[in-house]
């Protein structure tokens, strides 16, 4: 059962409960509250999360653990904001945390993939975002940092094979283009590369950090006098992470 339906089975039995438990019970009473306080807190937690406030959605999910020290989403979510911070030791932490908990967690295993490829762990990432896409559907983000980290360890068939299908997902997601772009760029294709280049500048958001070096690879490509030069594997080969919500609930 998940945490989601376990709070609405909870919010529907909670007058019976009521009727039938003792109001000295030194177990039902504390525990039940803090499963609730620790609900308030988790949606605190993704309510700031959404509107950017870092900050206050540490807090909250601390708060949330304060109260229930073995919630998983709430640890997820702290180890991608410590991620987005710089901590990769913090955010590691957390999410082998999470993992010890629940083994089988999709999201904690996808988010372990970022982690270890910030980290320059490239087997591990490798591993850990394979078993994220066994364990859950075909999600575009996992198979996008799947790919960056496929690229990494030089297995371009693989990776081309990984971002192809995470474009079909999302034809929107600009990270897979420009891995993929980067992907066909490393296997010499460089007709291919030019075109998911350029998908990616047309998806991309202004101000992105790779556009300007896409660019010029466009454009060395499009001089064959020129020499050509491949951006570099910091381009951007990973994804954004998606706030985590309730195992379940929709995001």
């Amino acid at each position: 059962m998940t945490r989601w339906l376990a709070i609405l089975l909870l919010s529907i039995a909670a007058p019976v409960w009521s009727a039938v438990s003792k109001a000295d019970d030194p177990i039902a009473g504390p525990a039940l509250r803090n499963y609730e306080a620790s609900s308030v807190a988790f949606r605190t937690g993704l309510m700031a999360d959404r509107r950017g406030d870092a900050d206050a959605a540490e807090r909250a999910y601390q708060s949330a653990l304060t109260s229930d020290p073995q919630f998983v989403e709430a640890m997820v979510n702290l180890s991608r904001i410590e991620l987005a911070n710089g901590d990769i030791d913090a955010a590691r932490r957390w999410v082998d945390r999470a993992l010890a908990l629940q083994p089988e967690y999709p999201a904690a295993h996808a988010l372990a993939g970022v982690v270890s490829l910030r980290d320059g762990a490239t087997a591990r990432a490798i591993d850990e975002l394979r078993l994220a896409r066994e364990l859950a559907p075909p999600d575009a983000y996992v198979l996008t940092n799947l790919g960056a980290a496929l690229i990494r360890s030089g297995r371009l068939v693989e990776a081309r094979e990984v971002l192809e299908e995470a474009l079909r997902l999302d034809p929107s997601c600009s990270e897979a283009a420009l891995n993929l772009a980067l992907a066909e760029d490393r296997s010499g294709d460089s007709a291919r590369a030019a075109h998911y280049y350029g998908r990616y500048l047309a998806l991309a958001a202004q101000g992105s950090e790779s556009i300007s070096r896409v660019r010029l690879r466009v454009a060395g490509i499009a001089d064959t006098r020129s020499v050509e030069t491949r951006p570099g594997f910091d381009s951007r080969l990973i994804s954004r992470t998606p706030v985590r919500s309730h195992q379940g609930e929709n995001e």
